[in-house]
């Protein structure tokens, strides 16, 4: 069912109205954090000691005008005493669904006997990928500076090389690891695997 319906029954205008509606991640965090910082009484520079941040750094992100690391953001959470969840903008109290149309997949060439589709779901820094591997077909993940990868194998068998360590997943089987550490997926069965990705990247200001 699609949760944004319109006149034409696509569901694009109310999914362009909600977007357009919808504060930046980075704007919200830095909201977030300045009305837990003043709430408590906090300055810049006592967040800055408690996280081990620079209160420049500080100021910026409540402003919207940096780019933020997940290492950081989480340092700062812990110094406020805040589950990451918050500091993100989601509670239980509120409901926020970002919308991703199937047009919004796009299929990659990345190399023979592999089928990529990847989007980017908007209002986040998450990055979803659809990967299947036909047999002997390998593919090099790419590595990003912060964040943190987890998969899902939804069809077939699938090895996963990180760094020197090999990991062999079986339809069901899910593991995560550090986005920053050289990955490679391997089939190296006579069927086709497919496996689901979830990449969790750095927050950044002009994403």
């Amino acid at each position: 069912m699609n949760p944004y319906p319109s006149s034409d029954g696509s569901g694009q205008d109310e999914y362009d109205r909600a977007q357009a509606s919808t504060p930046h991640v980075t704007t919200r965090i830095g909201r977030t954090i300045r009305r837990i910082r003043t709430e408590r009484g906090l300055t810049l520079q006592d967040v800055s000691v408690g996280a081990n941040v620079s209160a420049s750094f500080v100021g910026a992100l409540e402003r919207g005008e940096t780019d933020i690391a997940i290492g950081r953001l989480e340092r700062i959470a812990a110094y406020l005493k805040e589950d990451l969840r918050s500091i993100l903008g989601y509670s239980r109290d509120e409901v926020r669904f970002n919308y991703v149309p199937a047009e919004d997949w796009v299929r990659k060439d990345v190399g023979p006997g592999i089928d990529y589709l990847e989007c980017l779901v908007p209002g986040t820094s998450q990055r979803l990928t659809r990967l299947t591997l036909e047999p002997d077909a390998r593919h090099s993940g790419p590595e990003v500076d912060d964040g943190m990868v987890t998969v899902y194998v939804v069809e077939g068998d699938v090895q996963v090389a990180v760094d020197d360590r090999l990991f062999t997943l079986h339809v069901g089987d899910s593991g995560a690891f550090a986005a920053g550490n050289a990955h490679v997926f391997v089939n190296r069965s006579d069927a086709p695997a497919t496996t689901l990705i979830n990449t969790v990247v750095a927050v950044r200001a002009d994403s």
